[in-house]
Formats: structure tokens, sequence, C-alpha cells
């Protein structure tokens, strides 16, 4: 079982992917299930329509994908409205984007979203690697009050701060080091000083390629038991889902 922990689906400014066509690439790569987040504008702006994008491909694939709400901080009651209703109806994790959303990550604007994630016991997958807003070591602030939530570093901080990573690790272990837009050498790192009990399979789709992301972290870690940690147990755990 492989799970891409981190997708988008949709037609935004910047990224644009059919779920069609995800499923074709999925397939294509043995990949058996992802999940999907909106595009930059529905995370930004328009959070009730990428919501319900979201919904739509999960109800019409439920075999293969899952997806994360967004809501944007900034709305308030409005935000948390959203989200609750979001899982309510199905999606299974919340996506922050802080320099999209244009807040610090350990910002108390952002409290009240984390604490309906901690009510749902869902998993909260967080943009880091961008400066000001968006360093590993905000999170691990936001991750440090809420030791009850899993928290999913986007990209593991790439490219930027990749050398906080054991630092991260070890005042916030409640925290997942997502594998999107990462190199060999930060792999590497991870996997030596953190280990693969802690690093989640993302393609960060579409702007990376399951053809050159998967064979990439198959030659760094060729134990098969460190595979499915990266490629599905790991992320399952999280979800809630049997291991």
């Amino acid at each position: 079982m492989i799970i891409d922990a981190h997708a988008h689906v949709g037609h935004g400014r910047f990224k644009s992917l059919s779920a069609d066509d995800l499923l074709r690439q999925m397939d294509e790569n043995g990949v058996d299930r992802a999940i999907l987040c909106p595009v930059e504008e529905q995370i930004v702006a328009f959070n009730h329509e990428g919501n319900l994008f979201i919904l739509d491909q999960v109800r019409r694939h439920p075999q293969r994908f899952l997806g994360f709400a967004v809501a944007n901080p900034w709305f308030g009651e409005i935000a948390v409205r959203e989200l609750e209703w979001a899982l309510a109806e199905g999606l299974t994790g919340l996506k922050l984007h802080a320099v999209y959303q244009g807040f610090p990550m350990n910002d108390a604007i952002v409290y009240p979203l984390v604490d309906v994630a901690a009510r749902q016991h869902v998993p909260v997958y967080a943009h880091c690697g961008s400066a000001h807003f968006g360093e590993p070591l905000r999170l691990v602030e936001l991750a440090r009050r809420y030791p009850e939530v899993t928290f999913i570093m986007g990209h593991s901080s790439f490219s930027d701060f990749w050398n906080d990573l054991p630092r991260c690790h070890q005042y916030a272990p409640n925290i997942l080091f997502e594998t999107s837009r990462n190199t060999p050498g930060n792999f590497q790192q991870i996997g030596k000083e953190i280990g693969t009990d802690f690093m989640v399979f993302g393609s960060n789709a579409p702007e990376h390629y399951y053809q050159v992301d998967m064979p990439m972290l198959r030659e760094m870690f060729p134990d098969p038991t460190d595979q499915e940690k990266i490629f599905h147990r790991n992320i399952a755990h999280a979800l809630g889902e049997p291991e």
C-alpha cells in the first residue's frame, strides 16, 4: 500500500491538475491512495469552494482519495465553522499555508482551527520552508502547544531550513516530515538523525513526479521496513487507519 500524503487537484494560478489525471499517474506508478488539497486561490480566499471540490473528488473515488480541508484563520469564526463543516462532511485533516494565508505559524490566530483539529483527532499539514512565516521552528512552537495533534511538516522545510530538522524532532516529536521537494542529502539527514518512523511520502503533485521521487526514496532507503513506514504506515497511523 502506497499513500501520497500531499497532492493538489483543481485549477489555480500556479497548480493545475485534474483528478482523472492524478488517478492515471497514480495507476502508472503503483500509488494506491492520495490525500488531496485545494489549489492556491481556494487556500487563501475561496475556502468553501475548495472544500466542496475536494469532497466531491473523495466521494467519487472513496477507495483512492482522502481530503484535507482548508480554512483561512483570518476569517475567524467563519473559518472555524467551515473547518467543522468540512470534517463533518468527510474530510480527514486540516491544511495550513502560513505564507499564502499570511500569518506566522506560531501566531495565536491559528489556535481556534487547531483546537478543532485536536477535538476531532485529525492531523494538520503545515507548509514549511519559506522565510518569515514558514520557518520550521514556528511550527515546533505550535506543535508543542498541541502535543495531542499530529503535525505534518510540509516539504520537510525544504529548501532553506533543513539543518533545523533534528532540533524540530527533539522538541516536537509529534511532527512528521513530508518528503516532497527534497534531495538525497536531506533524506540522508532525516533518516540518520531522526529516523524513518517520522517520514511520510508526499508528491506535492502536480509540481513533482512519482517516477522521479519514488525511485529516489527507494534508493535512499532500501530496507523494505523503512519503505513501508515512509510510503504507508506512518501516514496511516496519523489518519487513525489500520497500519
